[in-house]
């Protein structure tokens, strides 16, 4: 994957599946991923580097168990952090502010 303004934004709705099924992943350090994952939680790999790619997949391949174990149970602290009963709050608190409008946004800030 070459790396641009798009590519270094996205986060693949795929990886928070994976995390969530327990399914290690090797994926690519982009900014995006990097605020949600660490090197802890799925292999990351330089973009464009095919030999890196490669060392990382043969990594967790010669030891499965015990680096599939590690990665999901680490990738876990992806979903407690980032799921719907978290991030409701947020969403919810964001609508409100797009609602009304500038004005009382101006108003409400004035106040605090």
């Amino acid at each position: 994957m070459r790396r641009d303004v798009f590519t270094d934004t996205i986060l693949a709705t795929k990886l928070m599946e994976y995390a969530y099924l327990g399914i290690p992943a090797v994926v690519a350090r982009t900014s995006t991923i990097g605020e949600y994952f660490d090197a802890d939680m799925v292999g990351f790999f330089k973009s464009g580097n095919a030999e890196d790619l490669a060392w990382q997949v043969l990594t967790l391949h010669r030891d499965w168990e015990k680096g599939r174990r590690a990665l999901v149970a680490r990738s876990r602290r992806f979903l407690e952090a980032h799921n719907w009963s978290h991030e409701k709050q947020a969403y919810r608190a964001l609508i409100d502010r797009l609602v009304s409008g500038p004005a009382k946004n101006s108003a409400q800030e004035r106040h605090v």
